[in-house]
């Protein structure tokens, strides 16, 4: 990793305890600072935490309360969820969301320009993720960053056998009011409401407009969405991530959630790319599925 940052300007290895002044050993951070932007990326999960073009408005959400531990979720920016989805199918005490957003990733290279910096990371899957999922793999994710941020995600099946694969990228996008922030790009869709269970398809007619806790999934999506704020326009574009999740947890349980806390909901939207339930997908034996994410406001 020293080689990859020996001779870079614009990116340099932190710790979290140092740059978020909490307690405990900290998580080792990537820190960008370019002319174009600055950004913050854990190695833990490959995880953007922080992203922001140089004269405009954070793209994402970090919480106040996210917890910088080994082996635990931080909590906003933007957590890989794989290989699998919320709760394993077959073995709920099997880690939520699967296990790459806890696992440490390495740097494979770094380069930059003034205009541009790139970082690839990588992660290989161990003898005890394979007691997990029994699918031996290379995830890597490469990350572009300028005034826009670019995220290339794949996942290459190093086994003999089909890879059953369902992720998202669990995008926090930080906005000034979650009540007043609508999302664009999924009119004239269908979603399924989880809140109550798996229940029957809703018609979505017109814009959304947040005004509650909300937990939708829509299958089978156009690749682009924007989200308005009074302050900024996101504007989301995705490729080979067919389905969208929205979520917020609303006032009640972001209460309870120790690492969101009281209040805090109202500075997020998730608007989450991936392909889960009908949009499961499968990687054939030696090959590698690509999918991205290019952000800008």
């Amino acid at each position: 990793m020293s080689d990859s940052l020996e001779a870079a300007n614009y990116c340099s290895l932190i710790n979290s305890a140092d740059h978020y002044k909490h307690e405990g050993a900290g998580l080792d951070l990537l820190l960008i600072k370019s002319p174009a932007c600055q950004a913050v990326i854990a190695l833990q999960g490959a995880h953007v935490m922080e992203f922001q073009a140089m004269d405009k408005e954070p793209i994402l959400w970090l919480s106040p309360k996210a917890v910088f531990e080994e082996g635990r979720a931080i909590r906003g920016g933007i957590p890989i969820c794989a290989p699998w989805f919320n709760q394993h199918p077959d073995d709920d005490t099997k880690p939520k969301h699967g296990f790459l957003r806890h696992s440490l990733w390495s740097l494979k290279s770094y380069t930059e320009t003034d205009e541009q910096q790139e970082i690839v990371l990588e992660y290989n899957t161990t003898k005890d993720d394979l007691k997990l999922y029994p699918h031996d793999f290379t995830a890597r994710l490469t990350l572009r960053l300028s005034s826009k941020l670019e995220l290339i995600l794949e996942f290459e099946n190093r086994s003999a056998e089909p890879m059953p694969l369902t992720w998202a990228f669990h995008s926090y996008f930080a906005v000034t009011d979650v009540n007043k922030c609508s999302v664009e790009g999924l009119e004239g869709s269908l979603y399924i409401d989880t809140r109550n269970g798996r229940a029957v398809p809703s018609y979505q007619k017109s814009t959304f407009v947040i005004d509650a806790e909300v937990d939708r999934v829509y299958e089978s999506i156009g690749s682009s969405q924007i989200i308005r704020d009074k302050k900024h326009t996101i504007q989301i574009r995705a490729r080979r991530a067919p389905s969208v999740v929205v979520w917020n947890p609303g006032p009640i349980h972001a209460e309870k959630m120790s690492d969101v806390g009281a209040g805090n909901h109202q500075g997020f939207v998730c608007l989450e790319r991936g392909s889960i339930w009908k949009d499961a997908t499968s990687v054939e034996a030696g090959s590698t599925l690509k999918a991205s994410l290019h952000l800008s406001n």
